[in-house]
């Protein structure tokens, strides 16, 4: 079972939760292209890079989930540059994280953040993607919290897993609405 991301929730609404996630180093690889192709087609520098294809040849461990979101747009298109990410381990900093000997893998810190989060299981499509995230937009609005960055996807389970057993979530920054 590979190490989640490590979280605390906030608040637990009605069909999804606000969580505070720590500042973290994610190692990303951004493609063009289809929706459903992005995250096959980025996963395998990624996996090279933590298998130990990095300037210091060392294997880093597996998390949960691997993140996808558009770089152009505050919506997922079917054809857009979608940035594929793993986050390292909690424990690894940006200054001790190896760089990574494929041009393709970039480091980079994410701070820490306010993140709504709406879970749901199935295969990932486009339009599961687009529905969950407006319902996820909706509760938001009914809510009092901002949207503050784009809609991501956060799967957490192996390609194999089958769908019905997927664990998915749609993963929005937000900031808490001033009255």
């Amino acid at each position: 079972m590979a190490q989640e991301q490590k979280y605390t929730v906030v608040a637990a609404r009605d069909g999804y939760e606000v969580r505070h996630y720590q500042t973290c180093v994610v190692a990303e690889v951004k493609v063009v292209g289809d929706f459903d192709a992005a995250g096959s087609r980025a996963f395998g520098s990624l996996f090279r890079f933590i298998s130990g294809a990095n300037g210091a040849s060392e294997k880093i461990s597996m998390t949960a989930p691997v993140i996808q979101r558009s770089s152009q747009s505050t919506r997922l298109q079917v054809w857009d540059e979608h940035v594929i990410s793993f986050v390292m381990p909690a424990d690894m900093k940006i200054a001790d994280t190896p760089v990574p000997t494929d041009s393709h893998v970039e480091l980079r810190e994410v701070s820490d953040q306010l993140v709504a989060a709406l879970r749901f299981s199935g295969r990932m499509t486009v339009e599961n993607f687009e529905s969950n995230t407006r319902r996820l937009q909706e509760c938001l609005v009914r809510d009092g919290y901002i949207q503050s960055d784009v809609a991501r996807l956060a799967r957490f389970n192996a390609p194999w897993t089958p769908g019905f057993m997927r664990r998915n979530e749609i993963q929005i920054p937000v900031v808490v609405a001033t009255k």
